[in-house]
């Protein structure tokens, strides 16, 4: 998004306290050739950028260049100042004393020195130029970015970090994260792991970590962002499972047990799954883009996305790339202990290459709107009614007449695509073609209380599976400062002006199943790829008279005007019971100081779908 230089300088006052220093992780290397390109890398592959085509209004194709996402941050209104790890031993010492000088000197704008960019050069260590050509391993990589981060606390006096991560540097940054106990050597568990951090202690016990420093370390850590992790390991398709990497590692030794899930808890020091923060780290302050273009993904001649199959980006399977903790008290209807998924995005981007999903705009944009945003929402669907065709409905009654307990087969995909006013890229696309939209079961959006407890127990209907009936679709992280701000037009929406919008928009379909009843396909009248319910709406948030959010929603008409968009008004204490309308909407304020908006979504035309739209919205960085 275009931002004038006024607005520029406007914006970078305002997140003055949230440009804090990042740090970014590579990913894997696996072969020597490819550990020696890293480390004559300067910047570790994250300066590689891309150039796209998009077609242009004459309908010629427009080159677009994105830059990378470590220029985009060190231009404005960023403005980061490049450093650059010394391998495992942390901050170079050029970077450290040109980082002192750089806060000793006075300047115009607020904390200069904090708003840093290092690069953690692991594989230094591992590269026959700059090392001794002997891969560390992951618990010695994550030790070396507790000593970086240290160095770059003390350095700045930044009050925290920001770690961004691709792929295996994602398990790096966990390995840090989610070890209590500094990794050294020095308890007996890790002596096998961290032989090089030991030999490097020996030759400079200044480098050494105290057990209070690397809890100080890991607590400063605000925000972790990662790209394509395989945060539940890597399996292939077709017979290829996890548990044969750690043997093709021992004949191989390339560091791919890295990936194994048995391997991973010994490094993440045993979390009860391998994709769990186990409460070491807050699963809300962490952000998973999970890419869905395996074709795209250009590595080992495809053999790579044809071993792990199209459900992926190439080499991370989409179901493998998200992580998730237990819950906190701070997070609405779950309680203290319950399981959540880490806020994610999915994207039609590769795990790496020209398409790859680091060099994108559809990454950065989450990435920024994540570090430097100021608003979260989260969208859920609450279906209330689910009908089954008419002949279906019709011929099942018969059966359950005649005492022949008819039994319903059928799931349902939601597919979502969110897109942010002003940007030609989508924040979030959730597609059934590429393996990512949101799957449920007839028996999970509607558990039937009338069945019997033989038949729930049969067709595994309890209270966790009702819980399904509550979809979560994305969540997103908004910036204000990028919002619409022109005093004279603002939007009119019901005949009120509206100063400030911040605009998004979004659309949901849900696909027509393939019913069967009683284990026969059920095809009289049925169309593959019609939709139950298809949705585009447009959202316009924006401070009302108390200065609390307020929002106007409705169709996402193509002249863009606001003729059929709605605010809501009425207030509720209570979450809403069922639909009696296709418009009454609701507004409900939480006790944490969050806003829930409560929309109507109706079918069209029969088989009757009805759900509550759930946007919850809270100040985010506050």
């Amino acid at each position: 998004m275009y931002l004038s230089l006024a607005r520029q300088r406007a914006w970078r006052a305002a997140k003055a306290r949230l440009l804090l220093p990042i740090v970014y992780l590579r990913g894997f290397a696996m072969t020597g050739g490819e550990i020696e390109d890293t480390a004559t890398d300067p910047f570790n592959g994250f300066n590689l950028g891309s150039t796209m085509l998009r077609t242009d209004w004459t309908g010629d194709a427009a080159r677009h260049v994105f830059e990378s996402p470590v220029l985009r941050l060190s231009q404005p209104p960023y403005n980061y100042r490049l450093a650059f790890s010394d391998g495992l031993r942390g901050l170079d010492p050029e970077s450290r004393r040109d980082l002192a000088d750089w806060l000793a000197e006075p300047g115009g704008e607020p904390d200069p020195a904090r708003a840093v960019l290092a690069v953690y050069r692991y594989y230094d260590a591992a590269s026959r130029s700059l090392g001794d050509g002997v891969r560390p391993g992951m618990e010695a990589y994550g030790w070396g970015l507790g000593r970086l981060v240290l160095d770059i606390l003390d350095v700045t006096g930044a009050p925290g970090v920001y770690l961004v991560a691709h792929s295996m540097g994602g398990l790096v940054a966990r390995t840090f994260l989610q070890n209590e106990t500094v990794l050294d050597g020095s308890a007996p568990r890790q002596a096998s792991r961290c032989t090089a951090v030991e030999a490097l202690l020996s030759a400079d016990e200044s480098r050494r970590i105290s057990q209070t420093d690397w809890q100080r370390a890991r607590a400063s850590v605000r925000r972790l962002f990662t790209y394509g992790t395989p945060h539940n390991g890597i399996t292939g398709q077709g017979g290829f499972g996890n548990g044969l990497l750690g043997p093709v590692d021992a004949l191989l030794g390339l560091e791919m047990n890295n990936f194994d899930r048995d391997r991973m808890r010994v490094y993440l020091d045993q979390p009860p799954e391998a994709n769990s923060l186990a409460g070491r780290f807050p699963v809300r302050s962490t952000f998973c883009l999970v890419g869905t273009a395996a074709a795209d993904y250009p590595v080992a001649g495809g053999f790579s996305r044809r071993l792990v199959g199209q459900l992926s980006d190439g080499l991370v399977e989409i179901d493998n790339a998200v992580v998730h903790g237990p819950a906190d008290s701070g997070q609405p209807d779950l309680r203290p202990g319950d399981t959540v998924l880490a806020a994610r995005a999915y994207i039609r981007r590769a795990h790496s290459g020209p398409y790859g999903m680091v060099n994108s705009e559809e990454g950065f944009g989450n990435l920024s709107r994540f570090l430097f945003g100021d608003a979260r929402v989260d969208c859920d669907l609450h279906v209330r009614s689910l009908e089954l065709p008419s002949d279906l409905a019709q011929r099942k009654a018969e059966l359950d007449a005649n005492h022949q307990d008819a039994r319903i087969r059928a799931s349902y995909s939601f597919e979502t695509s969110l897109r942010v006013r002003g940007e030609r890229w989508v924040l979030n696309e959730r597609l059934a073609y590429s393996g990512s939209a949101i799957f449920r079961r007839y028996e999970e959006l509607l558990p039937d209380k009338s069945i019997s407890p033989e038949l729930r127990a049969r067709d595994g209907i309890d209270e966790q599976t009702s819980r399904h009936r509550r979809v979560d679709l994305f969540s997103a992280f908004l910036d204000t400062q990028l919002r619409t701000l022109d005093p004279a037009h603002p939007e009119i929406v019901e005949g009120l002006p509206l100063y400030g919008t911040l605009g998004f928009a979004f659309r949901l379909r849900v696909a027509v199943p393939d019913y069967q009843l009683d284990g026969s396909f059920w095809n009289k009248r049925h169309y593959e790829g019609s939709a139950l319910l298809d949705k585009d709406l447009v959202f316009l948030a924006f401070e009302d008279a108390e200065h609390a959010w307020g929002l106007a929603w409705g169709p996402n008409s193509a002249d863009g005007k606001n003729e059929q968009l709605h605010i809501v008004k009425d207030r509720i204490a209570d979450p809403p019971g069922p639909l009696t309308s296709r418009t009454q909407a609701w507004r409900r304020q939480l006790n944490d100081g969050a806003i829930e908006f409560w929309l109507p979504l109706v079918s069209d035309q029969p088989p009757d779908f009805k759900a509550w739209l759930r946007l919850t919205a809270r100040s985010w960085n506050a």
